[in-house]
């Protein structure tokens, strides 16, 4: 990274820090009110404020930090070199202020013709999927698959028609077509977990495997894929631009494409992964300021900023504790048996791990894996998140001073109280995970591993789980531990 290490040296003062603190600007109250950005002492942004109540609960209005710079249209592709920018610019480079690392317009499946039956297709699959009849799903794959055929000409002519189209909607292209390999494979929700390699018919395998390799996605469903590129919002249309206020109104969030019929209980499953990425949006900014604040010696400011990383981490933990009891254990498993490819030459999965709010928290705050089989399925999962973003993570984790270190010798009373908040506030957050998600998944393959049984895939997770909480635990202050104890 640009910066350099603390030793010491206090370089709040520098004309090159108080330049950099003066252009930075937040919204103040984003949940609830269109009020202009303001500085970073301005009254409006340091007074904390109660938004707008969520399941009974007063979430914190967090201010938004105004990020620098441009977003990248297609987040796939070479990786950024990170190392040259500062975690802001970074930040700014593959987020938006509004939206984090969702995309900032409403996705938007329509495409031109011969592709342009694709989203509607892919929407009737998941009504005839919960059916559970799996000859009669893969039959009516097969038949749409030679209308596509009649359609297109020759296959060509139907790669041509995907390849012609720009980077970021051969991007969005790539989400039915794995929605529909992603049941296929399957078949029906209620036989047992597929095992070993699939290839759809021949129009739909052959366009998946050319957009995979024109953008570089692998082309098995994950959390990405589901979370942050199929969803719709009830009072806006595809292509729309979308606020921060948008994606935080959960009662307007659905699925774009179900993965088993139109259902509450998927509805409620998929809102507990979309509130973690929505709610978590102004992690990304305040998380890279405490980071510059450290190498800057600037512990008001950075304790402000760890405050708001706080409080970010509280509303979603509210909404995630409300949701994820409300999903139907025997749904989870219909939707969550479908998701691990295991025993294939590409093994899938669709894990928590891979999305951005968890990677910028364990980045941020240095969080090890201890357990082998968590770090397995961490890996697992991270083959699937675009390049630019692990460069980013990776580069928030290296840096110098990191958080943990720079607090220690600060002895700032503010500054550690609100480093030590984000700690307990992230280690409760993974307990509750751990018991609501445990008694939801039995029997269920979650990371895209077999399990001798259900009952050894509970007593993994719950091993694992378990260890990690230890983990995040462990990346708070001992002596703030003895103080309180």
């Amino acid at each position: 990274m640009t910066s350099q290490p603390y030793l010491g040296r206090p370089l709040r003062n520098s004309s090159v820090w108080v330049k950099r603190r003066d252009k930075l600007f937040a919204f103040p109250k984003p949940l609830s009110s269109d009020l202009p950005a303001a500085g970073l002492s301005s009254p409006s942004i340091r007074t904390p404020v109660l938004g707008p109540r969520a399941y009974g609960v007063a979430l914190w209005d967090v201010p938004l930090l105004a990020l620098p710079g441009s977003r990248v249209e297609f987040d796939y592709g070479e990786p950024l070199d990170c190392a040259v920018l500062s975690p802001l610019d970074a930040v700014g480079v593959l987020a938006s202020t509004q939206t984090g690392f969702m995309p900032p317009r409403c996705p938007d499946y329509r495409f031109p013709e011969p592709l342009s039956a694709l989203a509607s297709l892919c929407q009737a699959a998941s009504t005839l999927y919960s059916h559970e009849d799996a000859q009669g799903f893969r039959r009516w794959l097969q038949a749409e698959n030679d209308t596509l055929a009649r359609r297109a000409g020759t296959l060509v002519e139907l790669i041509h028609s995907a390849m012609s189209l720009p980077l970021p909607e051969q991007e969005l292209l790539m989400v039915p077509l794995i929605y529909l390999n992603h049941m296929w494979r399957q078949g029906s929700p209620v036989l047992d977990a597929a095992s070993g390699p699939s290839v759809m018919p021949t129009c739909f395998d052959v366009l998946l495997t050319a957009l995979s390799e024109s953008t570089g996605i692998l082309p098995r469903f994950n959390q990405l894929i589901m979370t942050m590129r199929a969803w719709r919002i009830d009072s806006l249309s595809d292509g729309d631009g979308v606020s921060y206020r948008d994606l935080t109104d959960l009662n307007q969030v659905r699925p774009y494409f179900w993965l088993n019929g139109v259902n509450q209980s998927e509805l409620d499953f998929y809102r507990a992964f979309f509130t973690v990425e929505s709610f978590g949006i102004p992690v990304y900014g305040w998380g890279a300021l405490a980071l510059e604040c450290a190498a800057a010696d600037d512990a008001e400011l950075g304790a402000f900023a760890l405050r708001c990383v706080h409080d970010t981490l509280r509303n979603v933990y509210f909404c995630v504790r409300h949701l994820v009891p409300k999903v139907d254990p025997m749904e989870f498993r219909k939707i969550q048996l479908t998701g691990g490819w295991v025993n294939d030459d590409l093994n899938g999965a669709a894990s928590g791990y891979q999305l951005p709010f968890m990677l910028m928290l364990d980045a941020l705050f240095q969080v090890d894996y201890s357990h082998a089989g968590a770090a397995t399925a961490r890996a697992n999962g991270l083959r699937f998140v675009p390049g630019r973003w692990k460069e980013f993570f990776r580069s928030i984790h290296d840096h110098t001073p990191g958080l943990r270190s720079w607090v220690q010798q600060r002895q700032d009373t503010k500054l550690t109280e609100a480093y030590q908040s984000c700690v307990d506030m992230y280690t409760v957050h993974r307990t509750l995970h751990r018991y609501t998600a445990g008694q939801t998944l039995r029997g269920a393959t979650t990371t895209g591993r077999a399990f001798v049984s259900a009952e050894r895939n509970y007593r993994d997770f719950m091993s694992e789980t378990g260890a990690l909480v230890r983990d995040t635990e462990a990346v708070g202050l001992a002596e703030h531990e003895e103080r309180r104890h």
